[in-house]
């Protein structure tokens, strides 16, 4: 059986079908019948089934010419566009049929077919919702088609719940609106849900049934994989059967609880982990905190010691300053000293330069007596060599003797004071020898003068 089985040639169908379409002929106004032209129809968007292809030919056939004998008995679900084309949401193959009989020569489908115009103001969700239903309802028997259909009508429901901001069965709108029962479409939630793709594989081959289909989606996934496992090393028609799927059940249950115990175990196991990772969190945290105490210690310390070394460096700066200051007053009194001591010494030059002046006048008017006594001496010694007739008083020509010895020795004197002198301008040593030598030279000028 296949998708279009509901359209099959069977009588009692027929009948059933034709009452349904007489009641909803009399309901025209209500569900907005129209008969639109077939050349005003167009795929919607909305509708992602294609159409059969050679591979189904023989179904394409069987329900092109049960539309030929019975005409369209379920009106197509369509949509009005901006461009003025109706949009087909449902209906879409039986269209492609219409437009092939016509081509053929038929004309009873020229003046248009019947179809259930829907307001444009209807969701684009709710759209696809219709293109799904026509897909998935009462006698759409494909396992894959009516599986993948119904997943993907639980997403549109779900995203129609929450844009009208409710919370209406998923299960009881996909029964209601495809025909199907809800323990029916469970099942296939169970299988799109909690079946391995693997298995759903065989499931849409038909070779796992619906029923079955369920029972094994609910096994976990250890069992499922026997399943598979079994399927897999069967021949290509194997078809899983009720005592296999018990036989796996009670091995899964005995997995399910051996996996229960180690659930158990590895939670006990995870529970000490959990109590230890504790413990070593709190020592961790002791040994942060210990460490962070320590660090700020360490920082105190280092702060103080940082403090004292400001604080030393501030007072060997002090000290620095302090030396500095009294050394260099040192050195300035030194210095003071020192120009005091060269300004008495330039003082006692210049007197010593004045007491020289004098001494070198006194020295020259000594010497001019000098020569003048010696000119006289050598005058008295003229006399005394050419007249021989006076004699001179041995005392007298002493005296003139040592006068002229102390005139010598007072020009000596003189000479050696200049000497003396040109040094005191070089070293302030000399003053004292300067001096003696001053007051040596006094006393000489005196004994000079008192002779």
């Amino acid at each position: 059986m296949g998708r279009f089985d509901k359209y099959k040639t069977n009588k009692q169908d027929v009948k059933t079908d034709v009452a349904k379409e007489i009641n909803l002929m009399r309901n025209q106004e209500q569900y907005n019948l129209q008969f639109i032209k077939i050349t005003k129809l167009i795929k919607s968007p909305f509708n992602k089934f294609d159409e059969y292809k050679d591979s189904k030919h023989e179904k394409w056939l069987e329900i092109k010419n049960s539309i030929q004998e019975y005409g369209v008995l379920n009106p197509f679900k369509v949509i009005l566009n901006e461009q003025g084309y109706y949009e087909v949401l449902a209906g879409w193959n039986r269209t492609q049929m219409i437009k092939e009989l016509i081509s053929e020569g038929n004309e009873k489908f020229l003046e248009g077919v019947p179809c259930y115009v829907l307001p444009t103001n209807i969701s684009e969700i709710d759209q696809q919702i219709i293109a799904e239903i026509d897909n998935t309802g009462e006698g759409h028997t494909d396992p894959q088609e009516v599986r993948e259909s119904i997943a993907r009508l639980a997403i549109l429901y779900q995203q129609k719940n929450e844009q009208e901001g409710t919370n209406k069965s998923i299960v009881k709108q996909i029964s209601q609106d495809t025909g199907l029962g809800e323990r029916q479409v469970q099942r296939y939630n169970s299988i799109n849900k909690k079946m391995i793709p693997a298995l759903q594989d065989y499931f849409d081959n038909k070779q796992i049934n619906i029923e079955n289909g369920s029972k094994i989606a609910d096994l976990p996934e250890e069992g499922q994989k026997l399943i598979l496992n079994i399927l897999e090393q069967s021949d290509s028609n194997k078809k899983i059967s009720a005592d296999e799927i018990k036989i796996v059940k009670e091995q899964s249950q005995k997995l399910k609880e051996e996996l229960r115990e180690k659930e158990e175990l590895t939670k006990k196991l995870e529970e000490q982990a959990s109590i230890l990772e504790e413990q070593k969190r709190k020592l961790e945290e002791q040994k942060q905190k210990e460490i962070e105490e320590k660090d700020v210690q360490i920082k105190n310390t280092l702060l103080k010691l940082e403090e004292r070394e400001i604080e030393l460096k501030n007072k060997l700066e002090q000290e620095r300053e302090n030396l500095e200051t009294k050394e260099i007053n040192k050195f300035k009194q030194e210095l003071e000293n020192l120009i005091n001591d060269k300004e008495t010494l330039s003082l006692e030059k210049e007197e010593l330069e004045e007491e020289k002046k004098k001494l070198e006048q006194k020295t020259a008017q000594k010497e001019k007596e000098v020569e003048n006594l010696k000119n006289k001496i050598k005058d008295l010694e003229k006399k005394k060599e050419e007249n021989q007739q006076s004699k001179i008083d041995s005392s007298k020509m002493e005296e003139l003797k040592l006068e002229i010895k102390m005139r010598e020795n007072i020009k000596d004197i003189i000479h050696k004071l200049g000497v003396v002198s040109t040094q005191i301008s070089q070293n302030s040593s000399l003053k004292k020898n300067l001096q003696d030598e001053l007051s040596k030279l006094k006393n000489s000028i005196n004994q000079v003068n008192l002779s």
